[in-house]
């Protein structure tokens, strides 16, 4: 594939996650995307055959982008743990992984559609397992969460809270995130 070629289809599946992250799924349309995108919706057409398969690659590019993120804080750890591990958590709050999982996870998330979207699943359950196994021996997270656990949290805690809730605390989210974060008392 061309060079611009690429670059569009990276713009379209970049306008498509945020959208994911920022409407109701049900609300992202192909028109939207490619609006977004700048692009016509030929074009969008062109790199994607249907809804199902530009979810599909965003939910990917997702997972993968995560994956990168955890082999960071990874390839950090041994210089500073604590850094890693907040730069890990932060890095996948920014990602925007609360929001992409309901738009983009079928009724159970172990039913990601192909198998490639659950290779890169799995080599990021792998990588957090193993972030996280360090991070409990250096004593910052609790030594019974597991990484199924620490995911349901970080999604749960990233999910996009309700005007309402904004409206009592603004910085509601991040004050989560650094509660995640705080080592468990010993």
């Amino acid at each position: 594939m061309r060079a611009d070629a690429l670059a569009r289809r990276r713009q379209l599946i970049d306008a498509a996650t945020d959208l994911f992250c920022t409407t109701h799924p049900g609300e992202v349309t192909l028109e939207a995307v490619a609006k977004k995108a700048g692009v016509g919706i030929a074009t969008l057409y062109r790199n994607f055959a249907d809804r199902e398969e530009l979810m599909v690659e965003c939910a990917s590019t997702a997972l993968g982008r995560a994956v990168d993120i955890a082999h960071g804080a990874l390839a950090d750890f041994a210089a500073d743990p604590a850094a890693a591990w907040e730069g890990f958590v932060r890095g996948l709050v920014d990602l925007g992984v609360g929001p992409l999982v309901p738009a983009l996870a079928p009724a159970h998330l172990t039913e990601l559609p192909p198998p490639a979207v659950n290779r890169v699943r799995d080599h990021l359950a792998s990588a957090i397992a193993e972030l996280l196994r360090r991070v409990q021996e250096a004593g910052l997270a609790d030594p019974r969460l597991t990484g199924a656990q620490f995911m349901a949290q970080l999604i749960v805690i990233t999910r996009p809270p309700i005007t309402g809730v904004l409206d009592l605390d603004p910085d509601v989210t991040d004050r989560l995130v650094t509660a995640l974060l705080i080592p468990p008392a010993r």
